[in-house]
């Protein structure tokens, strides 16, 4: 809460999969601090869990560096 008013914030899964998303030549790089950052596992399942309503594009992006770094 911010000044008692309830203010949603992005968590890391969503950071990790719009920094994946926006494909920019940086935001590649950007993406393997985060995938390191908390607990790894859960951070893969709920990543994972959300993937179901992202586009083709973005589930393939994730696919091929989800499981590294």
């Amino acid at each position: 809460m911010i000044d008692g008013v309830a203010t949603p914030v992005a968590s890391l899964a969503d950071v990790l999969l719009l920094t994946r998303d926006a494909g920019g030549p940086r935001d590649g790089g950007n993406v393997v601090p985060l995938r390191r950052a908390g607990d790894r596992a859960a951070l893969v399942a709920e990543v994972e869990a959300s993937l179901v309503a992202l586009p083709e594009a973005s589930r393939r992006r994730w696919s091929r560096v989800g499981q590294s770094g």
